[in-house]
C-alpha cells in the first residue's frame, strides 16, 4: 500500500506544475467547505438554500467536481458565517470569520 506522501506525488508527476497547483486549491477548498457545512449541521441541500445554489452544484463542490468562482466562494462563505482567504499557501481557504462566532471552533 502506497503512503500519502507516495501517492501525493504520482498525482503531482502526472499533472503540470499549474494544474497540481490547481488540484490542491480545490482539493482544499472542498475540504473546507465540508468541514465548515458539518460543523454548522447542514445538508447540502441547506447550504444549497441559503445561497441560491442547487444541491447537485454544492455536491460538484465537495467532490473537487470544479473550482468555484469568486461570487460562488462568496455566497458559499456568507451562508456558513466564514471569510474566505485568496491566500492558497495557507491551510484554510474558507475559515470561520469571528471569534465571536457560535460555529468558532478554530479560533
Amino acid at each position: 500500500m502506497k503512503t500519502w506522501e507516495e501517492f501525493d506525488e504520482i498525482v503531482k508527476s502526472s499533472m503540470t506544475e499549474e494544474e497540481y497547483e490547481r488540484h490542491i486549491l480545490i482539493s482544499k477548498i472542498s475540504a473546507d467547505l465540508i468541514k465548515l457545512r458539518l460543523d454548522r449541521n447542514m445538508t447540502q441541500k441547506d447550504l444549497a438554500d441559503k445561497t441560491g445554489l442547487k444541491q447537485s452544484a454544492v455536491a460538484r463542490l465537495e467532490s473537487e467536481e470544479v473550482l468555484p468562482k469568486l461570487d460562488t466562494l462568496l455566497k458559499l462563505a456568507k451562508a456558513l458565517d466564514a471569510s474566505i482567504n485568496l491566500n492558497p499557501n495557507e491551510e484554510f481557504i474558507i475559515k470561520i470569520s469571528s471569534n465571536n462566532s457560535k460555529h468558532n471552533k478554530a479560533g
